[in-house]
């Protein structure tokens, strides 16, 4: 039995709506949110983490040096190898994941430009799209609906490029996950 409370389909189809047109009067919303993420989020500069990259490698190879002429023992050796390379691979993702912010923010520029074209094409006539037409948009857009119990979150599909692929005809539209209890 599902526990979650009932909710009115056409007052949350309303609200669905209401967003996805709020998106595409202003598709810069995406960005404006994306930036704030994104210095929420940067707290390394790709410089830094690089000098500190080389840093590393380099105190490696200055302690495989030490312990191959002599200088320092074999227990004092290991761990400390270890420790940076710990310390080398945490700087690694952390740059590898500073790229790949980057490149999320390029995507999301273009994404942003085709949402653009897309609500300059459709923006007088949103209105006025009969409820087919604005499903299509909305699972062109919407990547999920999340309810809580007095709130819901419309989460745009922000990570793909909408109007490619829509959902496929024949999907539902929502479900409510029942438990399957063994008897």
């Amino acid at each position: 039995i599902c526990k979650s409370k009932q909710i009115r389909t056409d007052l949350v189809d309303d609200l669905v709506w209401q967003k996805v047109t709020e998106l595409l009067n202003d598709p810069s919303r995406l960005e404006k949110e994306h930036k704030r993420r994104l210095k929420r989020n940067q707290k390394e500069e790709p410089e830094r983490l690089e000098k500190e990259r080389k840093n590393l490698q380099n105190k490696i190879s200055r302690m495989i040096d030490s312990y191959a002429d002599g200088l320092i023992s074999k227990e004092e050796f290991e761990p400390r190898v270890k420790q940076s390379k710990a310390q080398l691979t945490k700087i690694e993702d952390q740059s590898k994941r500073i790229r790949e912010e980057e490149n999320n923010s390029r995507q999301l520029q273009l994404l942003i430009v085709r949402i653009d074209h897309f609500a300059a094409k459709v923006k007088d006539k949103l209105q006025t799209l009969d409820w087919n037409t604005k499903r299509q948009i909305i699972r062109s857009l919407v990547k999920r609906v999340d309810m809580e119990r007095e709130q819901v979150n419309v989460v745009f599909r922000v990570g793909s490029v909408p109007f490619d692929l829509a959902p496929s005809r024949g999907e539902s539209l929502q479900h409510c996950n029942r438990r399957v209890t063994p008897h």
